[in-house]
C-alpha cells in the first residue's frame, strides 16, 4: 500500500506548475538549433569562393546531416528512454557546438563533411525526439497547445537564423562566425537542458490535467450506466407485448371424427 501522504502530497495543487518551465526551455533549444542549422546556405557563397567546390559536393554536407538527423532519431528515442531528455540533451548540444567549432577549421572537403555532415547531424536528431516526448508526459490537458508552442521554435529558428548569421559574416569572415555561432549553440543547448525533467513525479507534481481526466472517467462511466438502464427499460415494452401474444396465439381446432 502505498502511503496516503506521500501519495496526497502529490496531487496537491503546487503554487507553479513546473511543466511551464520544460515548455520554455524546449521552445529556446528548438529556435537556437534549428536558427544555426539552416544558416548553412548562407554559408554556401564564402565556401564556394574561397574553395571552388560545386554546388552539389557543398549541398551533400547538409544532405548527409539530414540523413544522420532522420536515422539516428529512432536511436535517440531509446536513448530518451532510459537516459532522460537531460542527458541527451547535454550530449547532443556538445556535439553541436563541437561540429559549429570544428568547421571554422575547415580546409578540405572531407572535413566539411565529418564536421558538418556527421557531427552536427548526430547533434541535430536528438532535438527533436525527447523535447516533444517530455512535454506530453508533462501535460495531459493543454498537450496538444504546449507542442505547437515547442515547434513554433523551428519557425522562429528558420526566420531569425539567416538574417542574424547574414549580418555576421558580412562584419567578419565565415569562420569567425562559425566559432560565435558554436559558442552561442554551446552555451544555450547545454545550459537549457539542465532544466529538463523527463516527468512530473521528479519534481513531486502529477502531469497538467490529469486529476480533471480522473474525474471525468468516472462521471463518463456513469453516464454509459444510465444510457444502458434507458436501453433496457425501452426493451421491456417489447418484450412483454411478444410474450403476450405468443400466450394468446390460438390453438389449433381439432376436427371431430364422424
Amino acid at each position: 500500500m502505498p502511503d496516503k501522504k506521500g501519495y496526497q502530497s502529490l496531487k496537491t495543487e503546487p503554487r507553479f506548475f513546473y511543466g511551464y518551465i520544460v515548455v520554455v526551455v524546449a521552445l529556446f533549444i528548438m529556435v537556437v538549433s534549428w536558427a544555426l542549422y539552416y544558416s548553412f546556405g548562407v554559408f554556401f557563397k564564402p565556401l564556394l569562393n574561397e574553395f571552388g567546390w560545386t554546388h552539389a559536393m557543398t549541398s551533400g554536407a547538409f544532405s548527409l546531416s539530414m540523413t544522420m538527423y532522420g536515422v539516428l532519431g529512432i536511436v535517440v528515442g531509446v536513448l530518451n528512454d532510459r537516459f532522460g531528455p537531460r542527458v541527451v540533451l547535454t550530449l547532443c548540444g556538445l556535439l553541436l557546438g563541437l561540429g559549429y567549432l570544428l568547421m571554422s577549421q575547415v580546409s578540405a572537403l572531407w572535413q566539411m563533411y565529418l564536421f558538418y555532415g556527421v557531427i552536427v547531424g548526430t547533434g541535430m536528431s536528438g532535438v527533436w525526439v525527447p523535447q516533444l516526448s517530455t512535454v506530453a508526459r508533462w501535460f495531459v490537458g493543454r498537450r496538444t497547445l504546449m507542442t505547437g508552442i515547442v515547434l513554433a521554435g523551428v519557425s522562429i529558428g528558420q526566420l531569425i537564423g539567416p538574417p542574424v548569421t547574414t549580418r555576421l559574416i558580412a562584419v567578419y569572415d565565415w569562420r569567425l562566425s562559425y566559432i560565435m555561432l558554436g559558442g552561442a549553440v554551446l552555451l544555450v543547448v547545454v545550459l537549457f537542458a539542465q532544466f529538463l525533467r523527463r516527468d512530473p513525479t521528479q519534481m513531486g507534481q502529477v502531469p497538467y490535467g490529469e486529476d480533471e481526466e480522473q474525474k471525468q472517467e468516472p462521471e463518463d462511466k456513469e453516464s454509459a450506466e444510465e444510457a444502458d438502464v434507458e436501453a433496457k427499460k425501452k426493451e421491456l415494452p417489447a418484450k412483454k407485448a411478444s410474450a403476450a401474444k405468443s400466450t394468446t396465439r390460438k390453438k389449433p381446432v381439432k376436427k371431430e371424427k364422424k
